[in-house]
């Protein structure tokens, strides 16, 4: 695999997420995160929401492992 959709996908996904990132907070007003992982768990344990961070740090490992680990099992299952 070559690195050319790695960075054809940061081209696109990195600026995607901070104008998503700019548009959605402002109008739901929540204390739960919706801007970028480290920001928004960093912002919460400032403001002492510590059931927050734990709960984001958890949703957040879930969120980004299943992805992971659907990607191997499908990749195992198209070889055999």
């Amino acid at each position: 695999m070559t690195a050319r959709p790695m960075i054809d996908g940061g081209a696109v996904g990195i600026p995607a997420r901070y104008l998503v990132d700019r548009a959605v907070p402002g109008p739901l007003d929540t204390v739960f995160p919706l801007a970028t992982f480290g920001y928004g768990t960093v912002r919460l344990a400032e403001e002492g929401a510590d059931s927050y961070v734990v709960a984001n740090l958890v949703i957040g490992g879930v969120a980004h492992q299943a992805p992971a680990y659907s990607g191997v099992c499908l990749e195992q299952w198209v070889r055999s």
